[in-house]
């Protein structure tokens, strides 16, 4: 059953922050975009948040938010085991920053929708940020996908061709991301069926 819709034409949000992650290629970013909308929310990518840092920060002080673009070759060459641990790494130099924005959404009371590859299931389960209480406030779903024939497809359709080694990280990724979830008690929506999956983000946020 579908929350109901106000006057204005969105459903009463559930909190003032809501997190989505998810592995490169599960359909997240598409799937946060009509979610904010559903709730009139606004809708920030943690892509735009890592470009800015890239820029604004160096090497030595976060190693691996800058490796993947310094040395794309040596990634694409490191074992499937070191480039989970890689972007488990990227993601935990990210959650500081991402912290930041959140707390500053709760102290304002701006809602909004935050999705991305490098948001941590650990991130997701905090009860503070910056000193505001993320009880009641915040909540966060990961979208995953089981199927490494369909994250082939997925990154095929989106960059025109196959990226076998992309995404075999991208299933690696997406299974740990369903255990973490789990271990820290966060909803795990499958990405598929994929004319369902609102309702069901929809749902898991509710």
């Amino acid at each position: 059953m579908r929350p109901p819709v106000l006057a204005g034409g969105h459903a009463p949000r559930p909190v003032d922050v809501i997190l989505i992650t998810g592995a490169s290629g599960v359909g997240k970013t598409h799937v946060s975009y009509r979610l904010a909308q559903h709730f009139g929310m606004g809708l920030t990518e943690v892509d735009d948040l890592h470009l800015v840092l890239q820029r604004a920060t160096t090497a030595a002080q976060h190693p691996a938010m800058h490796r993947y673009r310094q040395q794309p070759e040596r990634w694409q060459a490191l074992a499937d085991a070191d480039k989970l641990v890689h972007i488990r790494a990227y993601a935990a130099e990210m959650s500081p920053y991402i912290s930041i924005v959140i707390a500053n959404h709760l102290e304002s009371g701006a809602p909004l929708v935050l999705e991305g590859d490098f948001l941590l299931p650990s991130l997701m389960a905090q009860p503070m940020f910056e000193g505001f209480s993320a009880v009641g406030r915040v909540c966060g779903v990961v979208i995953v996908e089981s199927s490494l024939e369909q994250l082939t497809a997925n990154h095929a359709s989106r960059e025109g061709q196959k990226q076998p080694a992309r995404s075999l990280a991208s299933w690696h990724h997406s299974n740990w991301l369903r255990e973490s979830a789990t271990q820290h008690g966060i909803p795990v929506v499958d990405a598929r069926p994929w004319d369902t999956v609102l309702e069901r983000v929809i749902a898991a946020v509710g």
